[in-house]
């Protein structure tokens, strides 16, 4: 079976440094909210002197220069009026450059007229405007992408004086995306390969839902959707009982655990087939029901179930054949002896037959025949046959 743990582990890592810069965009967003809303109302109060005005712009300056990201300004109409250090230090451009429609030379130029119109819009709209693009960095020429977002700052009658937006990196972000979604194409279509199903519940909610060849697993079209019920009709009367215990049993340990459960399930035209769930039971005291679910892997093991029954079958009619009948190892030492053997030799049960070689129970002339004739022929593959 191909090994799908490097493509999971890789996904994992991903996932987790996703999560840590998706909280760091949370944190700019509410950052840009505070400077628009102070913006807002700079245009609303009025300083009570000149000094006192000069110390809030001082302030506000200060902030949006020694911010981590760009941070700019344009006129009611969209057009550049302000680009913090960041912005000059990432493009390389002068804020001559930046003016009119300058600005848009330093994007990507598959992403430039898509923006351009895109933000054109919300100018006339009056609404606020997000994208993602890529931004050429001057130091290295790389494009990088970018989330970028602007908002309009509005006087006390509700006019458009200006908007004021940011430009967060988030390059490593969609570096990180692209993998995870790399290696969870690369999972599943290893699965698909293996014949692997995934699978979900949360029994407290009552949601059950599973993918790729669970589907044809369970005998449920691809485009039905997975339900509770829909599965627990499937599985066989006589193991309904079964599972539902187990999975109980699972909840009431209120700690993590894994399972492992083999169970029949029947298809609509009446089919048996095997199936084995094995995965982890996520549960704790204090767990929502949100958070209590089972994760986890189905396989068809009905192949190796009627093996298992063909094995059952034959050993029953080995041990109730009258002949004597044995397996052993090339140095003689039993591995199997029917009852018929154990009461020829005096033997009494399999746990002493096993303690036995055939040297045992041989004389002289039987061990020679089978040092010269038998053994001989079994390891050259053939077939021995005769009396010793």
């Amino acid at each position: 079976m191909p090994n799908t743990e490097p493509a999971t582990h890789n996904a994992v890592r991903a996932v987790d440094y996703v999560a840590s810069l998706e909280h760091e965009v949370a944190q700019l967003r509410q950052q840009l909210a505070i400077l628009s809303a102070q913006a807002s109302d700079r245009l609303l109060r009025t300083p009570s002197g000149k000094e006192e005005l000069f110390d809030s712009e001082a302030r506000y300056r200060a902030l949006i220069e020694l911010s981590p990201q760009v941070v700019w300004m344009t006129d009611a109409q969209g057009n550049p009026t302000y680009t913090n250090r960041y912005w000059h230090e990432l493009s390389g451009f002068t804020s001559k450059e930046t003016s009119g429609t300058g600005w848009t030379s330093a994007l990507h130029p598959e992403d430039s007229e898509a923006m351009f119109k895109g933000w054109m819009e919300a100018v006339a709209q009056g609404v606020p405007y997000e994208t993602e693009a890529r931004i050429r960095r001057e130091n290295d020429g790389q494009y990088r992408w970018h989330l970028i977002r602007g908002a309009p700052v509005r006087n006390a009658s509700g006019q458009i004086v200006k908007w004021i937006g940011n430009a967060v990196d988030i390059h490593d972000r969609k570096l990180s995306s692209a993998a995870i979604a790399e290696a969870e194409e690369q999972l599943r279509f290893t699965m698909e390969a293996a014949g692997v199903g995934s699978c979900s519940l949360y029994p407290i909610l009552g949601k059950k839902g599973w993918s790729g060849p669970s589907f044809e697993m369970l005998g449920v079209p691809r485009d039905q959707e997975p339900n509770m019920d829909l599965f627990m009709s499937r599985i066989h009367p006589e193991d309904r009982q079964l599972l539902l215990d187990e999975l109980q049993r699972l909840l009431d340990l209120k700690s993590p655990s894994e399972y492992e459960f083999d169970y029949r399930v029947v298809w609509p035209d009446g089919t048996i087939r095997w199936l084995l769930s094995k995965g982890k039971c996520f549960v704790t005291p204090t767990s929502s029901p949100e958070e209590t679910r089972l994760n986890g892997i189905i396989l068809d093991i009905t192949e190796r179930k009627l093996a298992e029954q063909e094995r059952t079958m034959l050993n029953a009619a080995v041990q109730r054949s009258p002949d004597f009948i044995g397996i052993t190892d090339l140095q003689g030492n039993i591995l199997y002896l029917n009852h018929a053997g154990q009461r020829l030799v005096g033997l009494q049960d399999d746990a002493e037959a096993r303690s036995k070689t055939v040297y045992d129970f041989m004389g002289p002339q039987s061990r020679a025949v089978l040092e010269t004739q038998i053994l001989p022929d079994v390891r050259a593959g053939r077939v021995w046959q005769g009396a010793a």
